[in-house]
């Protein structure tokens, strides 16, 4: 009896016409590169796909944004930087965009799969709703392209696009590997795709820093000593995690993961009137505390916290619900802090313009705020929302904001991971919301649209927001693939719909889910009051 042996993939092999462009450091760091994300997309419409894709292919054809048609590969001196190769030309054979299209004939609803994709629930209550991991056979042509590997060993571009049309319907999945773009990078990639799909590839601006790291930029506004190296730096209080007690912070993830209960992903449906009881619930903590608004700048009759605020406030508590009150752990709450927004010196004019640079690359910081189990499941939401709020904004001064880059650059130059500011002993919680990047406003394919079901949706029993236009989406759910490591105590908050509603995905334990479950009661039976 012979053994099998499993060989390693080669190397795709270069292509010595290639324009190479390099994968900068934040992109390129292990964190990113081990992440494959995606955004589904569901348009109660039948849409043009070849058309919708078209008009991909025509940005991707204009200046610098050929960028991202490139191939990922790793440097030939250097396996641990990444690289772009560019296509001279695209072709059939060597296309800017990996593209399929299934048509099937027959309703959504008609359909095995379709007729079980998250949607809002016949009443247009909040809802726990079947995980998108389970609908992957229909969000993608094959069980391929997942990991950083998939990629470089294989001449397949960057972004794949996967098209399922329905006779009523049409679902559209766009995935890329992490090292190409956040959240906020996607927006501006829809953006100008439905600008081309529009015929407006006038209005499409220059994408900048192909060859420049715009992070170096941030990081040169740093006006600490620095006249010896960056060695040691605080945030939010916490010094990083190194030495036996990252060691440790490691081996008790691992073990969690091996031998603990296992995270299960949801989609969570809160529509626009259960948003709004959170929102009354909160503010009237705030109020009832007297605590002071935070000085965010925004507008004087802004509310104290945003929805993102509160919807990260409500979905820790949910995240460890099924801690004890007794608990002596902290959480370590992790919330993303974009920097175009925040340094106006290097990303922003005074009179910002459409036709301004965009950047399509990763340009999160991490913020922190640092909170015991204890005060988590106690304190009540408003509260704890205020004082999330209040760290954040601490944290995204440019100052500090320059610190922490120029810090992180000097440790990623060396080879070195991207740094936690935790407790060895911490609880971590992440929420990424995606709303900020505005995906159900800014994704518009109504030039696309073939035939319009919106009435036949609304006639049906699913409560569907009545306000999405033709060609709009109606749902925006965040895709995670099988190369993504699992993300317990994670949430990902894709946005608010027409109506209002939130569509947020969570990965918890079964227990959690039931508590969760509980709470959507609870919130059910406050809207019928």
């Amino acid at each position: 009896m012979f053994m099998s042996i499993k060989l390693k993939p080669a190397p795709a092999p270069r292509i010595p016409s290639d324009d190479v462009l390099p994968v900068h450091p934040v992109d390129g760091s292990s964190v990113i590169r081990n992440m494959t994300m995606g955004t589904g997309f569901r348009f109660n419409q039948v849409l043009d796909c070849d058309m919708i894709h078209g008009a991909l292919v025509r940005l991707l054809r204009i200046g610098d944004w050929k960028r991202l048609g490139g191939r990922l590969r790793v440097m030939e001196s250097d396996k641990n930087k990444v690289e772009i190769h560019i296509p001279q030309d695209f072709t059939a054979e060597r296309p800017a965009v990996r593209y399929t299209h299934v048509h099937y004939d027959a309703k959504i609803d008609q359909h095995p799969l379709g007729s079980r994709f998250p949607h809002p629930t016949i009443g247009g209550g909040p809802a726990v709703l079947a995980a998108t991991d389970g609908f992957l056979d229909l969000l993608e042509p094959d069980n391929t392209l997942h990991t950083f590997e998939d990629y470089l060993n294989s001449d397949h571009p960057q972004i794949s696009l996967h098209c399922v049309t329905f006779r009523d319907a049409t679902l559209i999945t766009m995935k890329s590997p992490h090292t190409m773009t956040d959240a906020m990078g996607r927006h501006a990639l829809i953006q100008n795709w439905t600008r081309c799909l529009a015929g407006r590839e006038y209005d499409v601006p220059k994408l900048a820093g192909s060859m420049e790291d715009v992070v170096s930029r941030v990081a040169d506004l740093d006006a600490s000593d620095q006249s010896s190296p960056v060695d040691k730096i605080k945030v939010a209080g916490h010094n990083r995690l190194s030495g036996p007690g990252f060691l440790y912070f490691v081996g008790r993830v691992l073990w969690d993961r091996f031998r603990g209960d296992k995270a299960v992903m949801r989609t969570v449906y809160l529509p626009a009137k259960t948003m709004q009881i959170l929102k009354n619930q909160a503010r009237s903590h705030i109020e009832e505390s007297s605590a002071p608004a935070p000085d965010t700048g925004d507008r004087s009759d802004s509310p104290y916290v945003s929805e993102g605020d509160i919807l990260t406030a409500w979905t820790s508590k949910m995240t460890f619900s099924t801690y004890p009150k007794t608990s002596t752990r902290d959480v370590s709450v992790i919330n993303a802090i974009d920097l175009r927004a925040r340094v106006p010196q290097v990303f922003a004019k005074k009179n910002p313009t459409p036709h301004d640079p965009v950047w399509v690359q990763n340009l999160i910081i991490p913020a922190y705020t640092h909170i015991s189990v204890k005060s988590l499941l106690v304190e009540p939401l408003g509260n704890l929302a205020l004082q999330i709020r209040t760290s954040v904004q601490k944290q995204a001064t440019w100052q500090s904001l320059a610190r922490y880059c120029r810090y992180v650059l000097n440790r990623l130059y060396q080879g070195k991971m991207m740094p936690l500011f935790i407790k060895p002993t911490s609880l971590m919680f992440t929420a990424s919301n995606w709303h900020c990047a505005k995906l159900f406003e800014v994704t518009d394919f109504s030039p696309a649209v073939v035939k319009d079901c919106t009435q036949d949706h609304l006639n049906g029993e699913i409560a569907w927001p009545k306000d999405a236009k033709p060609g709009k989406p109606v749902s925006v759910l965040p895709l995670t693939f099988a190369g993504t490591p699992e993300m317990k105590n994670n949430w990902l908050i894709g946005g608010r719909d027409a109506g209002g509603g939130y569509w947020i995905q969570g990965y918890l334990t079964d227990a959690a889910w039931a508590n969760v479950e509980r709470e959507i009661e609870r919130l059910q039976a406050l809207e019928e009051d």
